[in-house]
Parts: C-alpha cells; structure tokens; sequence
C-alpha cells in the first residue's frame, strides 16, 4: 500500500489539447466535473512545485473547476519543459540505446494470473512508483501519463481516474477492455511529447451504479463525497463538520474517513429511490477496523428495512467477521461466515463483498458474503420478494472504523471478480515491466 498522501481525490487528468479516445461515450470535456472531488467551493487547481493547490476564480458558488497544467517537469537527464504551453516533439538519442538519454518511457503490465479469469471491462489499480518507474518523467499533474491496451484487436487509449499521488507515487483506477488467457498485459506511457485523452471518472465505472472512493476533504461542504459511476449519488454527513479534515487518515487507495458512533453518511431516498434492493444487487467496501465491535448492532452500509451489510449485531459475542442480510418482509435474513476471523485489529484493510440474486424462473433467492475475495457463506432459500423502504441509503453507521471505496453494483458479480478486485487493490496482481525509452 502506498504511503499517506499529498493530495488524492478521485481526479482526471487535463489536458489543454487532448484528442477523445474511441472510448469515450460523451463530447470531450476539457472541464472536467472530477475536478470537483478537490473543492466544491468556486476554486481552479494549480500545479506548483509537484503540489495540487486551490486558488479562487472569482467565479459564483457551482461553477466548474478547471486544472491548470503550468507547472514544470525534469527528466532523468535534466531537462525541463513547461508542460500543457506547447506540442512538444518526442526526441530520444537514436544513436544510444541508454534509458537515461530518453525523455519518454514505456512499461508493460502483466496481470499475473489471468488466465484464471474471463471478464470484459475491469477497473483495476496501479500503484506507479520512484522504484517501479522513470518517475521524474511523469509530470507533477500527471497530464503527460496514458494507458494503452489492445480491444478487437487494435489498440486503444484505456480510460483512467486518478485515485491518490504522493511525493514519488500515485495510484490510478484503469478501464482495462479485457482480463482473461487472451488478454493478459497491457501498457503505460508517459513522458515528453505523450498526451493522453481527457477522462471523466464515469468512464472508469460505467458498469457501476454508485462509486464512493471517500477520498475528498469533506471540510464544510456539502455534498462532501462525490460519486464517481457518473450517476450523481454524492453522499454527505448530515451534519456538515461531523467529519473534520484532521480525521482523514490514509486508506486502501488515497485517503478515507475515520468513523465513531456520532458518524454517518447518507443519501436520503429523494435523492437515490432507487437504492432499494432490486433482483439482482452487489454492495462492496473496504474497511479498516480500530476496534474490536461490540454486541451492538454496527453497520458499514445499510438501508433500513431494506438491506444491511454489518460489522455487529446483537448477540452474545462480537462478529469475527460481518454479517450481510436482506429483509423478507417480515424479517431480515443473515448470511454470515461462521468462524471466520476477520476484524485484524489497526492497520489491516479488510475487503467485504454481498451479493443478492432473485431467480423468479427457479422460484429461488441467493445471497452471498465474500470476504478478503473468497466466498465465506451463501445461502439458498425459496424465492421472497425483498422490502422496500423509503429509508435513507447509508455508510458507517454506529461504526468505529475507518471505511474506503464503496461501490453499489445492481448486478451480481461473480465470486472469481472479488478475488481479483483483491489482487489488485492490494497490489498483488500486476507485474511492472523495466521502462523502455517510447519509440
């Protein structure tokens, strides 16, 4: 896992003069609404020295947030250009196959281990680093950084979201076309003369319903977490400064909340009434414990009545792991992992997945619990139609923990996707070729 962060909050990359992929599924966006994870106040991001910063536009409370990209970049042999000012021309030294005379890099990634899955367009994370990459040649904003893998056949440009960047390190959600035996690599480029397309987060999670990455600093604003699937479902504290910005601390990917019992975020069902359970449905999150949970009821993401995936519930002792359950109509129904130890205590990242499938055809309902990527409880049951509620969808309930990147999917993934949404958020899943100077 990458040290704490500068600054990481769910960002796209700008680029004064950028070409739209054949990927993209809206007019090219040279304002880009990602920028708004930084600041929902009126506010233009600046690179200065390697660092992200807020100045005022001057403009009215709602505008769009804009990077400028004026900052300066020195290679491994000195030199220094200003990024975004001009098209500059890739130059290496054709006489010398020495990587120090290149001002432009390439790196295959293999994904290890992929011909043990067979799935289209998966988000993966890349963790790029001073000793996994030429990271001098990467520009401070990151504008002269692109993915390239190969669709049908040819190549093309993968769509990335910026999740957390450091002082030598940076950590990016990539739209892969592809992981199965056929497609088992793809590349990264940067450096002068790359220039990569304009990306919003939605091309990242398009197959996605809700998207928290939590990474924002909430400050006083509202809404304080921005959902990044492109749907809207920003989520808050009702409360504005519930969750100060000295309570940020490091997650899985960038920053995440630290939660107590005073803590929660919510959308209220105006705002999402499609949050209900639907026939088919997957909630996942990321979760950091700092206590033991007591024999009280403690939820990481619930919707009353409806659905909850708990870290406790009332009973004699506390969970060793969490519990998922979808209420009948009557009464909520549990899936839980019996004597699987889970709550590690400070430090360690957990990963919990639910899953809920109605198959009306076969008059049956499963549900399942995935735990660190591996299947801990499933159960079958005749067919019931789950409650509805107008209950507000929340995170941290009543929860002492810190809580990272939550997605809601209404679809059910499939128990081998959890395991390599595992592998690679803990970094465990891709090999980092040597930089090669690009061609």
């Amino acid at each position: 896992m990458a040290p704490e962060p500068l600054r990481g909050c769910g960002l796209s990359p700008l680029t004064p003069d950028a070409v739209p992929s054949s990927l993209m599924r809206g007019p090219l966006l040279l304002l880009v609404s990602a920028g708004l994870a930084c600041s929902f106040e009126s506010a233009a991001l600046s690179v200065e020295s390697g660092d992200l910063m807020e100045t005022d536009t001057g403009t009215g409370p709602g505008s769009t947030t804009v990077a400028s990209t004026s900052g300066s970049s020195s290679g491994p042999t000195g030199f220094s250009s200003t990024i975004g000012a001009t098209d500059p021309v890739l130059t290496t030294n054709a006489e010398s196959d020495d990587t120090e005379d290149a001002v432009a890099f390439v790196q295959e990634l293999e994904l290890k281990g992929a011909s043990d899955y067979d799935f289209p367009e998966v988000p993966l994370l890349v963790t790029l680093t001073a000793e996994n990459s030429r990271w001098n040649a990467i520009a401070p904003d990151l504008s002269n950084l692109r993915f390239v893998g190969r669709a049908g056949g040819d190549d093309i440009e993968l769509p990335f979201e910026v999740g957390g960047v450091g002082d030598e390190w940076a950590q990016l959600w990539v739209l892969v076309p592809e992981v199965s035996s056929e497609a088992d690599r793809f590349r990264v480029e940067y450096g002068m003369g790359v220039r990569p397309s304009v990306w919003t987060p939605g091309d990242v999670w398009s197959a996605y319903e809700a998207v928290w990455h939590l990474g924002e600093d909430p400050g006083n604003r509202k809404p304080q977490y921005l959902d990044s699937s492109g749907n809207g479902r920003h989520i808050t504290n009702p409360d504005n400064d519930s969750i100060p910005s000295g309570d940020m601390v490091p997650g899985i990917v960038g920053r995440a909340p630290r939660f107590n019992e005073d803590r929660e975020l919510q959308i209220t069902n105006s705002q999402w009434p499609d949050s209900n359970i639907g026939d088919r449905f997957t909630v996942e999150a990321w979760v950091q414990y700092e206590e033991v949970p007591p024999s009280a009821f403690r939820w990481i993401v619930r919707k009353a009545d409806t659905y909850e995936l708990v870290g406790s519930r009332n009973q004699p002792e506390p969970l060793t792991s969490p519990a998922w359950s979808v209420h009948d109509g009557s009464e909520f129904r549990y899936t839980q992992a019996s004597g699987e130890s889970w709550n590690q205590g400070p430090g360690v990242w957990n990963y919990a997945a639910a899953t809920f499938e109605r198959n009306m055809a076969q008059g049956q309902v499963r549900t399942a619990l995935f735990l660190d990527g591996v299947e801990a409880a499933r159960e079958d049951s005749a067919d019931y139609q789950p409650a509805q509620s107008q209950a507000d969808f929340r995170i941290g309930s009543q929860l002492t923990a810190v809580v990272d990147e939550v997605r809601v999917s209404f679809e059910v993934r499939p128990p081998q996707w959890f395991e390599l949404q595992n592998r690679s958020m803990r970094d465990d899943l891709l090999q980092y070729g040597e930089p090669m100077p690009l061609p």
